[in-house]
This record gives structure tokens, sequence and C-alpha cells, in this order.
């Protein structure tokens, strides 16, 4: 059933990506989020890759946040990256207490990876596609809603 759920190109893309261990979000810019795998304070490498792992496999068979969650959490716990822990920033030399593994952190994990990756998959099929020309993006603030469409030059088929 999955299968028929999660297209094919979005577990390649996890899959595809390296792992790059980082003390911050903002260690990983822009373009590289679509080529590395990371997670703010998941600077193990062992770390970083069970939860990868747990993230294909949550892809590969449409697993729940909740199945997710039970699966990952142990782990996590046991290797260390729970709950809130002094680390030191790398690149500051500053000690902050640092906010490692939670269930709201782990939500945010799965959410965010499974819909790039979705997402990625989606454009990839439209792409692919001589039958879609044109993608048209909302953005939802929340009092309005604005539409812009973005003209895709179409070199294969003509279209402009």
């Amino acid at each position: 059933m999955a299968d028929k759920l999660i297209p094919k190109q979005a577990l390649d893309y996890i899959k595809n990506k390296s792992l790059h261990p980082a003390f911050s979000y903002k260690d990983v810019w822009n373009e590289e989020h679509a080529t590395a795998f990371t997670v703010a304070k998941a600077m193990q490498l062992d770390v970083l890759s069970d939860i990868k792992t747990a993230v294909e496999k949550a892809i590969e068979n449409g697993t729940t946040f909740e199945q997710f969650k039970k699966e990952l959490k142990p782990t996590l716990m046991q290797k260390g990256w729970w709950g809130k822990r002094e680390m030191t920033d790398p690149l500051t030399g500053e000690i902050v207490n640092a906010q490692l593994g939670s269930n709201r952190r782990l939500k945010t994990i799965y959410q965010t990876n499974l819909r790039s990756a979705y997402q990625k998959g989606q454009y990839d099929r439209t792409m692919a596609s001589e039958a879609h020309p044109y993608l048209m993006y909302e953005l939802h603030p929340i009092f309005w809603t604005f539409y812009a469409i973005i003209f895709v030059y179409r070199t294969s088929i003509g279209v402009r």
C-alpha cells in the first residue's frame, strides 16, 4: 500500500542524501539541504544515521508518526541523545543548554523530512511529464492567499 502513496522519487531523494552532522540548522545552508541529511545537535554519525534510517523506513513503509517515535525514541535514549544537555558550540566555543531528542523534535524531524521528500517526488514527476508545463504555488499566510503562477520553460515540448 505504501507504494501507492509514496512515489519512488521521494524515497530515492532521502536515500541519496549524505549525512551531514551539524550543531545548528544554520550550519547547513540553502541548497545544501537538497543533498545533505542533517539534524541540529546530532553531532555523532551513528545518531544521525539512526535518525536517517528511521525516516527512510517511515517513507518506505508509510509509517505513522506514533510508530516512528515508538521505534526511534528508545535508540536515541540509549545513545544519550535525549533531553537537555550542555554542549559546546564548535564555532563560538560557547556552552549552551541544548535540547537533544524530545517528542516535539521527533515530530518536526518526521514531518519535515516526509513532506520535503514527498514534494521532491511530486516535483520530479511533474517535470518528467509533458502534460504539465506550469506550476502553481499557493502561499497561505494567516489572512490572505497569494497565487503565483510560474511558467516553466520546457524546451523539450517547445512551450514558452
